[in-house]
């Protein structure tokens, strides 16, 4: 009878022990994610209010669970465009870019210190900027709120005339820091994105026109692997496209490229070393109701019917490795 006492407390001191276990896992996968959500920030942007145009002038990075703003980034104070050696025209507070005046300066003189400056290509290295103005601003782009972009342009005119620009591109983390600083470019980058995984930062190019209506660059799109900051793909597409405009899903990069009856997609999915590519009469379009990371869904027959297709990249798009 003693001996079957000790075993039943034995059993139920054994049991205690198992339930406190039990409990201990799960207040620290609760912890656990308590932890996590916090680390995933919620951002606000904050516009200046004397500017009807809605510059953004500051980012703050807010705790979900305890509402408390992290960090607060100044989009003005970082721009490198700012403070540079020329004659500012307008430094009052209620702008959300600046202007300069820049006189008697050649080409080949012409440089800035924080990045590369690209001129037009038609313009010879004796050209003199004998009237000039310059013109710094900013833009914010997100990626699902685990990056923010940031970007910067200096844009050089004289005349009316367009002479030449500059970019600038800072990539924020969710945390409110400064994880990726590009400033090698010398043209637009347009539809700035990045992959979810944050390898991966894609940008279109070109298609802008001078004051007779001539085209100043070829259209096209490039890819930067940010592990090494370096270009990996830099593609122009047929002379006949006026945009070529990426964006990220996921871990995959798109690029929309336009011409008067026709959209061309291309696809990169590094995960699979593969580029996919289908062009479009303008005239499908509509029928397109979702684009996924397996393909595009189109709607077929009536509205009402329901019927869907899909066309899959790794089937019904051209494909090659990526090289």
């Amino acid at each position: 009878m003693k001996r079957k006492e000790i075993n039943m407390k034995t059993q139920h001191n054994f049991t205690i022990v198992i339930i406190t276990i039990v409990l201990s896992i799960n207040n620290f996968v609760f912890i656990q994610n308590i932890t996590a959500q916090s680390r995933k920030n919620k951002i606000s942007l904050n516009y200046n209010p004397n500017n009807k145009k809605k510059y953004i002038k500051t980012i703050d990075f807010i705790n979900p669970i305890t509402k408390d703003t992290v960090i607060t980034f100044d989009v003005h104070t970082h721009n490198p465009y700012d403070n540079i050696n020329f004659t500012l025209l307008d430094n009052t507070n209620s702008q959300d870019y600046k202007q300069y005046k820049i006189n008697n300066i050649t080409k080949k003189d012409f440089k800035l210190s924080e990045a590369r400056f690209g001129f037009r290509k038609d313009l010879p290295d004796t050209a003199l900027i004998s009237d000039g103005f310059a013109t710094s601003y900013s833009g914010v782009f997100f990626s699902d709120t685990t990056y923010i972009i940031v970007l910067y342009k200096f844009i050089l005119y004289q005349g009316g005339s367009f002479l030449g620009m500059s970019t600038t591109i800072l990539i924020l983390s969710n945390e409110g820091q400064i994880i990726h600083k590009l400033n090698d470019f010398s043209t637009e980058c347009y539809s700035p994105s990045i992959t979810k995984d944050g390898k991966y930062f894609a940008y279109g190019f070109g298609g802008g026109n001078d004051e007779e209506g001539n085209t100043l660059d070829s259209v096209g799109y490039a890819i930067i692997d940010l592990k090494s900051e370096k270009i990996i793909i830099y593609e122009n597409i047929d002379k006949d496209y006026y945009s070529a405009l990426p964006y990220s899903y996921g871990n995959l990069i798109r690029i929309n490229c336009k011409k008067n009856k026709y959209r061309k997609y291309i696809v990169y999915d590094f995960d699979e070393n593969k580029k996919y590519s289908k062009t479009y009469d303008i005239r499908q379009i509509p029928f397109l109701k979702k684009i996924t990371k397996y393909g595009f869904v189109f709607e077929e027959g009536e509205s009402s019917s329901n019927q869907y297709r899909t066309d899959y990249y790794n089937k019904v798009f051209e494909q090659e490795d990526i090289k």
